[in-house]
């Protein structure tokens, strides 16, 4: 028998996400193959307490720990990219923008709100992601939540990262088999000392001296779901049961082979072409940051391990623009020293920063209909031209959660 090496890398990871019940936070959510998102990058950094017990029995030695709280944080990052065909239609990443947002629009464009006809969200929306990195792991988080997002543009392609927490991680990765299971069979053995490779709510596949068996016929999709585990005797259950005799020495892989559908449509935008708007007037600017704290987070009981359910908090919406310090005195330029000046004033004014070129189809807009730019410094260089970075606080305008939107259009 032929030793395996399994190392994922990062050019084998896959992903998706989905929306969990609103009735079912942390619970197991089925992924398909619809559910793909085209990520840059997803880290998932799960945690687990263990508490120092403070007893005293005669010696410096740390004697007894106790388990604590779990859970853990994640991060991703994503292409602000339009699903291109039309319009109104939803861009690969919809569902977390729904989760960070709270509503989503597609009356007239693809639009995604904090809150809709003045009523924002009570309930915030959870999420499951799937990570898979060839045979050698498969992760899923449950009970995931948006508490920041970070929308950039400037002449690089445009991008939108996002980061909260999660209650539940689970995972899978490569082991053999310890004995044949029957066609049906639902128990499967590993050698000692390789359950600890496994999680229930985790998916695996069999090879079979080089055929995939993944519940179906050779080259199946639908992977086998890890119900239980039991640690003590090096077994878990798998749901369904095999669907054909797994040989004894057989390799237990970790489900990769599930299919991803993209928008066919649904391709990066470019951020040369951009543009920025201060109270309508065209303003010329070299990057534009903004960020969103959904306020939402998981609500942290004494009689759970892991967060329960989510609750929702303040809000925050802040940002950056970079832009020349330009002063020309006509109507229409792309002059910003009036905005610089009414900083002192606490003045308002209204921020659309679009990213990608003006043409339908092809951009994202960030609207902030009232914000308020910070007082700051006109920074000059030696040799080079005088830039201000413009600090600014998204505020309620004429409704409760208008302070933001993002239209795909």
């Amino acid at each position: 028998m032929a030793a395996f090496q399994h190392i994922p890398t990062g050019i084998q990871q896959k992903f998706w996400v989905t929306k969990e019940a609103a009735d079912g936070y942390n619970s197991y959510t089925a992924v398909a193959a619809a559910d793909a998102v085209p990520l840059i990058e997803l880290s998932i950094q799960p945690k687990k307490e263990f508490l120092k017990s403070r007893e005293r029995r005669g010696t410096a030695s740390l004697t007894n720990e106790v388990a604590g709280a779990a859970g853990g944080t994640w991060s991703a990052k994503a292409y602000l990219a339009p699903e291109g065909g039309t319009v109104t239609n939803a861009p690969d990443i919809s569902e977390i923008l729904e989760a960070a947002f709270g509503y989503t629009n597609n009356s007239t464009d693809r639009s995604y709100l904090v809150g809709s006809s003045g009523t924002e969200k009570t309930t915030p929306l959870s999420l499951q992601f799937v990570r898979t990195a060839g045979p050698g792991l498969y992760e899923r988080i449950m009970g995931c939540w948006v508490e920041q997002v970070d929308i950039e543009i400037s002449r690089d392609i445009p991008t939108i990262s996002f980061s909260g927490g999660f209650a539940t991680h689970t995972y899978a990765s490569s082991a053999y088999t310890a004995g044949t299971i029957s066609s049906s069979g639902t128990t499967v053995t590993v050698d000692a000392g390789h359950i600890d490779k496994f999680k229930a709510d985790s998916f695996i596949q069999f090879n079979e001296a080089g055929t995939i068996e993944a519940n179906g016929s050779p080259g199946s999709e639908a992977g086998y779901r890890i119900t239980s585990v039991d640690k003590s005797a090096n077994t878990f259950v798998i749901s369904p049961g095999a669907t054909e005799e797994i040989t004894d020495n057989s390799t237990i892989e970790a489900f990769h082979i599930l299919a991803q559908t993209f928008t066919a449509t649904n391709v990066p935008i470019s951020g040369a072409g951009s543009g920025l708007t201060m109270n309508s007037k065209t303003a010329g600017f070299i990057s534009f940051k903004c960020s969103i704290k959904t306020g939402i987070k998981g609500l942290e009981e004494a009689n759970s391990t892991v967060p329960t359910h989510l609750v929702l908090g303040d809000r925050e919406v802040t940002g950056e623009i970079s832009t020349y310090a330009l002063a020309e005195d006509v109507d229409s330029d792309e002059g910003v020293m009036r905005f610089w000046g009414g900083a002192f004033d606490g003045d308002t004014m209204a921020i659309s920063a679009r990213a990608g070129e003006d043409t339908t189809k092809k951009r994202a807009v960030v609207n902030i209909p009232k914000a308020r730019v910070e007082v700051s410094p006109i920074e000059i260089p030696e040799s080079e031209e005088a830039v201000i970075n413009f600090a600014f606080t998204a505020l309620r305008s004429a409704a409760n959660g208008d302070e933001i939107t993002l239209d795909f259009t």
